[in-house]
């Protein structure tokens, strides 16, 4: 979907979501349908290809809505509120698109924070076994890589896990929420949350997983609609050339990094990340390189401490980055880099 194709769906949706405000005083406040209701209504598995935006909003009538209970209908007065508003609306749109996260932060690690190093699964399984540890699998940035074949082989070893998390909202095209975590035995986490005093009673309970005994919070955003609407307008195909793109352009950077003699790439590229530093230079020579850079406001990189060596992770972010945007990058990382050598000798 490009701008002009958001546009135009943007409008259509405008219309729909003022539509549905306006005359939410006639729709029945509570759904009168059974639960997996909409098991018989949508395909069990991801489209390969995209689908087209009047699909996707035509189904909203037709999928969507029949199962939900209309909080803001002036008929709805159970619980406690749930502010809506058509300023809150706009403001939810624009912190979608700039998409910034407020940072809050044992498991095994598919795709590590530093590197983007893997665990091996093999290994670490047995042992969680034997001496019957609970076996979390992180995989938050690249668990969506498994999409690809090519990466699923970095899943072996995963029938030992006990749960496994990634975020779509971080590499599949998912506005920030979006945590997709799988769990073996249920059971166990709703025992320590169960919220269920009388009020909060239905007849439905045990019928379907209630996810409000899934976390601490009561309450939680309708996420899985967002990621509803990339898998059918993207497709499973679009979807994995995105990952191999963005994984391709990682490869494109570290080339540039390798055709340097000033450089080294101390552990090896995985997914859309590289890690670099200046060769048989102190740690301080590689950061003096980092702020230069980040000074300059042109690009932004962080760093990361790898065996006790400083080293500066450049990962492809944007779902907008091409090829240009990696070479730009990497001159001025290259321009910047003997300056960077000479304050630190003075």
């Amino acid at each position: 979907m490009d701008s002009e194709q958001f546009k135009a769906a943007a409008r259509d949706m405008v219309d729909y979501v003022a539509g549905y405000l306006d005359t939410i005083e006639s729709r029945r406040v509570v759904p009168d349908l059974q639960p997996g209701y909409i098991k018989e209504l949508i395909p069990d598995h991801a489209p390969e290809d995209a689908e087209p935006w009047s699909a996707v909003l035509g189904d909203l009538d037709r999928v969507i809505m029949p199962g939900i209970t209309h909080w803001h209908n002036p008929r709805f007065h159970a619980f406690y509120p749930t502010a809506n508003s058509y300023p809150a609306i706009l403001g939810d749109m624009l912190s979608d698109a700039i998409g910034c996260i407020g940072f809050t932060w044992v498991s095994a690690t598919l795709g590590t924070t530093d590197c983007c190093s893997f665990d091996d699964l093999l290994s670490i399984g047995p042992v969680a076994q034997k001496h019957e540890l609970y076996m979390h699998i992180d995989a938050a940035y690249a668990g969506a890589a498994f999409i690809c074949p090519e990466y699923r082989h970095l899943l072996n070893g995963v029938e030992f896990a006990d749960s496994f998390n990634f975020n779509p909202h971080k590499w599949m095209l998912v506005t920030f929420d979006c945590s997709a975590l799988w769990l073996k035995n249920s059971s166990e986490i709703v025992d320590a949350f169960n919220v269920d005093p009388i009020y909060l009673k239905h007849d439905q309970q045990g019928l379907v997983p209630d996810y409000r005994h899934w976390q601490i919070p009561l309450g939680r955003r309708f996420r899985s609609l967002k990621l509803w609407f990339v898998l059918r307008l993207y497709g499973a195909k679009q979807i994995r050339a995105h990952l191999r793109k963005q994984i391709a352009l990682a490869e494109r950077f570290a080339q540039h990094v390798k055709s340097d003699a000033r450089f080294d790439i101390p552990v090896k590229n995985h997914m859309g990340l590289v890690c670099f530093r200046l060769k048989e230079e102190p740690n301080e020579t590689t950061e003096k390189l980092l702020n230069l850079v980040n000074g300059n406001g042109k690009i932004f990189v962080v760093p990361a401490k790898l065996r006790g060596s400083y080293v500066i992770r450049f990962c492809v972010c944007a779902r907008t980055t091409e090829e240009k945007h990696i070479d730009d990058a990497w001159n001025e990382i290259s321009s910047l880099a003997a300056k960077a050598i000479e304050m630190c000798k003075k």
